[in-house]
């Protein structure tokens, strides 16, 4: 089976999570720039980026997506991310086999260094609430900010060990079983395949050919009109590129895409229906000195369910 390359990910502007036994990692003071590429663009040049020395401040609408960063290992087997991890975590990582992550204090989340487009796909987690810690597990997409819950964005989706709470865009919401240490939960995510999905709509469409024409038209003229964002700024000690920052209500949704929990092997449902369209990645958020360790196959430790692929080549 081939596997999906990885996509990039930005830091965007946080948001406030919910209740008070699982409160987010509190907000990093402004970092600041070490110096910005020549090449402009048309947002950069309505709102420049501020001299060196000053806090990065972005324009509006726009966020920061790694530039060239990849951490696949040799053999290309699915592991906990280093790039795209919280950096209060990284040294919480098990460095032996990429496989094990411990939390510090607030929320972060921490996620996979491999992405699933489309298909039926299923990884597991291992859970140890220690000190009070407690455990979000799911998928996100590559926008999804590193130190907000996994959950707490409409691009994140996760099951929570308290009261079973299921979690997309900060909102709980009661799911299923509450789970614990020892427990063993299942995250199973089926999306369609986009291009089957575009070539059964275009086989519908042909009597309205004119239409989907002009339609198309309209598009690439938006396109042709939208500003490239394609200035790098060095922040810390990484590159990044300026990019549009996606509104959830812009994005279209993967109709029929599904993603539901397993405690143990027992199903506890589907959690949400009709996930916004785009890459997801295996993620977690941890509390505390919670600790979850993966497992992405191809043995399972609980009974796994029929018609699944574990995010890792065969």
């Amino acid at each position: 089976m081939e596997h999906p390359p990885s996509s990039s990910s930005g830091a965007k502007r946080r948001r406030a999570d919910d209740g008070a036994d699982d409160k987010p990692a509190s907000k990093k003071r402004g970092r600041k720039k070490k110096g910005a590429d020549a090449e402009e663009s048309p947002a950069a040049a309505a709102a420049p980026l501020p001299a060196p020395g000053d806090k990065l401040e972005l324009p509006g609408k726009y966020s920061l997506r790694l530039k060239n960063r990849t951490d696949d290992t040799a053999d290309y087997s699915c592991k906990i991310s280093k790039v795209y991890t919280s950096t209060h975590l990284l040294d919480r990582v098990d460095k032996e086999t990429r496989l094990s992550i411990t939390g510090h204090k607030g929320y972060r989340l921490s996620r996979a260094t491999h992405a699933v487009p489309c298909g039926d796909w299923y990884y597991e987690v291992s859970v140890e609430l220690n000190d009070g810690g407690h455990v979000r597990v799911g998928w996100a997409q590559g926008q999804a900010d590193m130190d907000l819950p996994c959950g707490c964005e409409p691009w994140s989706y996760s099951y929570r060990d308290v009261e079973g709470t299921k979690f997309t865009n900060a909102v709980p919401k009661s799911y299923a079983q509450p789970y614990g240490s020892g427990d063993v939960i299942g995250c199973r995510i089926t999306l369609p395949d986009a291009a089957a999905a575009a070539s059964s709509s275009s086989r519908r469409g042909r009597a309205k050919k004119g239409a989907s024409k002009a339609q198309e038209q309209a598009a690439a003229a938006a396109a042709a009109a939208a500003p490239a964002a394609q200035q790098v700024v060095y922040w810390g000690q990484m590159a990044y590129f300026v990019v549009p920052h996606r509104e959830a209500g812009q994005v279209p949704k993967h109709k029929g895409g599904q993603i539901r929990f397993y405690k143990n092997g027992e199903d506890q449902g589907v959690a949400f229906n009709d996930v916004l369209s785009g890459e997801y990645y295996p993620a977690v958020s941890l509390y505390k000195n919670a600790r979850v360790t993966y497992n992405f196959g191809p043995v399972s430790a609980a009974p796994r369910p029929v018609r699944t692929h574990s995010p890792r080549p065969d």
